[in-house]
């Protein structure tokens, strides 16, 4: 049982005001983009609340967003024209301004808001609005040159001084006769491609490369390859209790793969496991791959991959699956952790600034991700679910205003199932003579 828990509650501020456009008409349903100034004072701070109904302007052109925590911010509304797929659902849009009527961001009026505050009449005022554009084009089967129908369509935005070009999820797809056309388009350059990811189907594309200028892009043409597949079974290692069976029905297994050619895009695409434990994962490029393990439900317990073998041999991450030659026979074996791992942190030599954190997380060996959380109040902190194996546990400092830096504690720990394994972290807070 865990006692003398408090929790304090401040009351929220509130920023209010109105967008008009250059005839000082409203400028209705408008998102209203409201960005957190940082304050090298308090880097540990309240995440601002997300509701999407109260970033958006009403028939009036009226916009109120509440439940904030006190800060700077700035206010704005419309878009960049470096952001590049705009996909605001019309065909024209409003250039980015912020409060009271700055097209850039170093002239931006920054709102002050005291905490349970209100900042009223933080209106905007935008000039005029600009065209979007829309690309139309096909897809076809590289091989047959007839139309291909039900496959995704992916975009890219190619920026200067950028290595890759950035990936956007359309959720378009071609229609029965392979044709596609997508609106929200600003001037730029950018790429098509037939994806697999998202249940995308059998195929992938290299990318088409194309430039808005001033008017519509049509005939754009994709032409589709047929992937290869990676499949196999998943399984439980050591002892398969009722529980975590039922949970493989939630599981989803992932393939990223690197391109060895030279692409400028990865590929990736998943499958979920069928009863059996069976998955198929289908329109991968040829590259190295890479498997992953992620719950497409609810559940806490979070499964991580003890091994993989082919054939009865064991098989590491960033393994090649060649052109046209598909893999099968995939044997993957996950873990569901039930180690714990319990600490305690000891001040001595002084005391923490009451708006200090201390944070803490734990990464197993060989795994590229960590699990963690925050110390609490007593100085306790309790991470659960962990596989079996060599931890290396960290504590990390954080404080409101400059202090004596004090670097990252670490300390190693090996976790068994259903157990707990205690570390205890002691860190001196005693002024060093000479020092701060």
């Amino acid at each position: 049982m865990v006692d003398d828990i408090d929790v304090k509650l401040v009351r929220g501020g509130m920023i209010t005001g109105r967008v008009t456009d250059a005839d000082n008409k409203p400028v209705v349903e408008v998102r209203v983009s409201l960005q957190p100034i940082a304050d090298p004072q308090n880097p540990v701070r309240p995440p601002v609340p997300y509701n999407s109904q109260m970033y958006q302007t009403d028939d009036r052109g009226i916009y109120r967003i509440y439940g904030l925590p006190a800060g700077r911010y700035t206010v704005s509304v419309g878009f960049s024209g470096t952001e590049g797929i705009l996909a605001t659902g019309s065909r024209r849009y409003y250039q980015r301004t912020f409060h009271p009527d700055a097209t850039e961001p170093a002239k931006a009026t920054i709102v002050e808001l005291a905490e349970g505050g209100e900042a009223i009449n933080i209106d905007i005022k935008v000039s005029s609005s600009a065209d979007t554009y829309s690309v139309t084009g096909h897809v076809i089967d590289s091989e047959t040159s007839l139309p291909i129908s039900g496959v995704r369509i992916g975009f890219l935005t190619v920026r200067p001084n950028q290595d890759r070009p950035a990936p956007f999820y359309s959720g378009l797809t071609s229609d029965n006769r392979g044709e596609f056309k997508f609106d929200g388009f600003g001037p730029g350059h950018y790429g098509a491609y037939v994806s697999s990811e998202n249940e995308g189907g059998e195929f992938y594309s290299n990318p088409t490369y194309f430039e808005i200028v001033d008017k519509d892009v049509i005939g754009v043409e994709l032409k589709a390859i047929r992937g290869l597949s990676l499949s196999g079974v998943v399984t439980i290692e050591g002892t398969r209790t009722k529980d975590m069976l039922a949970q493989l029905a939630g599981l989803r297994v992932s393939a990223n793969v690197m391109p060895t050619s030279g692409a400028q895009i990865n590929g990736s695409a998943s499958s979920s496991l069928a009863p059996d434990g069976s998955f198929q994962i289908n329109g991968l490029r040829p590259g190295r791959v890479s498997i992953g393990i992620f719950t497409s439900g609810s559940s806490v317990k979070r499964p991580t991959i003890a091994r993989i073998e082919h054939d009865g041999l064991g098989v590491s991450q960033g393994f090649e699956i060649q052109p046209g030659r598909s893999i099968s026979g995939l044997l993957i074996v996950v873990n569901y952790g039930t180690g714990t791992i319990r600490g305690t942190v000891r001040f001595e030599g002084g005391s923490m600034p009451i708006d200090s954190r201390t944070f803490v997380s734990c990464r197993r060996e060989g795994v590229p991700y960590s699990a963690g959380g925050q110390v609490d109040s007593r100085g306790h902190f309790v991470i659960n679910n962990l596989a079996p194996g060599s931890y290396e546990v960290a504590l990390q400092l954080v404080f409101p205003r400059p202090q004596r830096p004090i670097p990252p504690q670490k300390q190693a720990v090996t976790v068994t199932n259903d157990s707990e394994s205690e570390v205890t972290f002691v860190i001196n807070l005693a002024p060093k003579e000479g020092g701060p």
